[in-house]
């Protein structure tokens, strides 16, 4: 195997072990004499193999660490392909977006959108700014801006890439689509529910007509307007919404899934705001006796105290 493949699959590995030890207990010491039975056998001699020994960091099992770790072996990859290919090589690149995604999915956003940023500033410059790679490489760091907080600038971001989406896909693309749904998350957390609105509504008509009216995507985005809706107090509109939903997955995927009993609470807290409070309890009943056939009071306490409300407690 080369040093890209290696260090390639090496960077994996430290994570999937990562997870593997926390997944069976083990604290970071590795146990001897009497105890060596309590660890798995990993090597000979009920030992780790010597692999993990060589990059023995991560037998400290201290979560941050090991990602570290493996984090360095991507820029070790990364590096590699630099001096070999270049840095706008498509390999390279490849392997930066890697990076950034493996960085989101271990929460680290800030440097997840520094290595998104890097990745399109080469590609607008080597690919241009409407081709369909640099556009999703702005997306991502639109998400990066979402996960951090920074809901203007993303909002500016989306709008951008929305627009050059439409034009260059077309606004049936699930591409643009999912951009549209992007925008309406940096509108909502702004508080711009009006405007929120006004895009949810355009998208649904659009999934309606490309994916139908039961489709998870057009029933998520029908149930995000029922959101926007309430929060702009506009409960009859809202109402309409979610019976509708309600309707569908009960035909579809039945009335004790949790999606559906997610919207039937969500339908009994619109008949509260609606000072409906006999319906409102009846739905809240169901949806309670629903989830608690698969899931325990603690988990579900925002139904309980809904619950409580209603009837008084």
């Amino acid at each position: 195997m080369d040093e890209l493949a290696y260090r390639s699959r090496f960077g994996d590995f430290l994570q999937g072990f990562s997870y593997f030890l926390q997944g069976i207990g083990f604290d970071g010491e590795i146990p001897q004499g009497e105890n060596a039975d309590q660890f798995p056998v990993l090597g000979d001699h009920g030992q780790p193999p010597d692999l993990i020994l060589h990059h023995g960091k991560i037998a400290t099992v201290d979560k941050a660490f090991s990602i570290a770790e493996a984090i360095a072996e991507h820029r070790a990859v990364i590096a590699i392909k630099e001096r070999l290919l270049g840095a706008e090589h498509p390999d390279t690149l490849a392997s930066r977006i890697d990076l950034a995604d493996k960085l989101e999915e271990w929460g680290e956003y800030e440097q997840a959108e520094v290595e998104h940023r890097a990745v399109l500033t080469i590609q607008n410059r080597v690919l241009g700014t409407a081709h369909p790679d640099t556009l999703e490489s702005r997306h991502q760091v639109a998400g990066m801006l979402l996960d951090n907080g920074k809901y203007a600038e993303a909002e500016a971001e989306l709008r951008t890439v929305l627009a050059l989406r439409d034009r260059v896909l077309g606004a049936e693309h699930p591409d643009t689509l999912q951009s549209h749904d992007w925008l309406t998350l940096s509108l909502r957390n702004q508080g711009k529910y009006a405007e929120a609105e006004v895009e949810l509504r355009s998208v649904i008509a659009l999934r309606e007509r490309v994916l139908g009216a039961e489709d998870p995507d057009t029933l998520l985005s029908r149930s995000s307007l029922a959101r926007a809706l309430e929060m702009q107090e506009k409960h009859e509109k809202e109402e309409v919404e979610l019976r509708a939903v309600l309707a569908i997955e009960e035909r579809s995927i039945g009335a004790e899934h949790l999606r559906t009993l997610g919207t039937r609470y969500k339908l009994a807290r619109c008949l509260r705001d609606l000072g409906r409070r006999d319906e409102a309890l009846g739905e809240a009943e169901a949806a309670y006796a629903g989830m608690r056939k698969v899931m325990e009071d603690a988990h579900m306490e925002y139904v309980v105290w809904l619950l409580e409300e209603l009837k008084g407690q």
